[in-house]
C-alpha cells in the first residue's frame, strides 16, 4: 500500500519514462545526454535502460497507476525475499520479522519508481541464490571445462570456490599455470 500512493513528485520518474520514450522511438539506446541543460548533448552511460523502456511501456499501457502497482509488487517481492533469508539465516520467524519491517521502514524514503528497486530484488535473488549454492556445495552455473569460455577465470573462480568450502588446502592455484 505505502508503495502505492500518490506521490506527484516522483524525482527521477519522469525523466526515466522521457528516456525510455526516447529509447523506444529510436529503437536504440540513446548515449547522449537530451533533458538536462547541464550536459545537453553530452555522452552519458544509461545503465538503467531496460527498465526505463518497461517503465515507459507499463506507463504507455496503464499510466502511473500501473507503474507504481508495478514497483510495489517488485518491493514487496523483495522484501519476501529478504524475510525468507533472515528465516533461513536465524531460524526465528520472530527476527525474520523484525528484519523484514526494519527494512521496509529503511527503505520508506526511497519508496519511489526507480529502477534501483528492481536492482534490489536481483540483489535479494543473487544473495539466495548463492546461499544455496553454499549449502548445496554446487557450481552455480561455471562452464563444466575448466578450459571452457572463461578460461582462467573460471579456473579461478573454482579454486576459490573449493578453498571457501575446505576442499582443497590452497597451495595450487589452477589458474595460476
Amino acid at each position: 500500500m505505502a508503495a502505492g500512493l500518490d506521490r506527484g513528485y516522483q524525482t527521477d520518474l519522469w525523466h526515466h519514462l522521457a528516456r525510455g520514450r526516447e529509447i523506444v522511438g529510436s529503437g536504440q539506446i540513446v548515449n547522449k545526454d537530451l533533458f538536462t541543460f547541464t550536459i545537453a548533448g553530452q555522452d552519458i552511460r544509461d545503465a538503467n535502460w531496460l527498465t526505463q523502456v518497461v517503465y515507459y511501456r507499463l506507463f504507455l499501457w496503464g499510466g502511473l497507476p500501473l507503474v507504481q502497482s508495478t514497483n510495489a509488487a517488485v518491493l514487496a517481492l523483495a522484501l519476501v525475499v529478504i524475510v525468507r533469508l533472515s528465516k533461513m539465516a536465524s531460524n526465528s520467524i520472530q527476527a525474520a520479522a523484525i528484519v523484514g519491517v526494519g527494512t521496509f521502514f529503511g527503505l520508506w524514503p526511497l519508496i519511489l519508481i526507480r529502477p534501483q528497486t528492481l536492482s534490489f530484488l536481483l540483489f535479494a535473488l543473487m544473495y539466495w541464490a548463492l546461499l544455496r549454492m553454499r549449502e548445496n556445495k554446487g557450481m552455480l552455473a561455471l562452464p563444466p571445462d575448466p578450459h571452457g569460455p572463461l578460461g582462467k577465470r573460471s579456473r579461478r573462480l573454482r579454486h576459490w570456490i573449493a578453498l571457501d568450502r575446505g576442499l582443497c588446502d590452497g597451495e595450487d592455484d589452477p589458474a595460476a599455470g
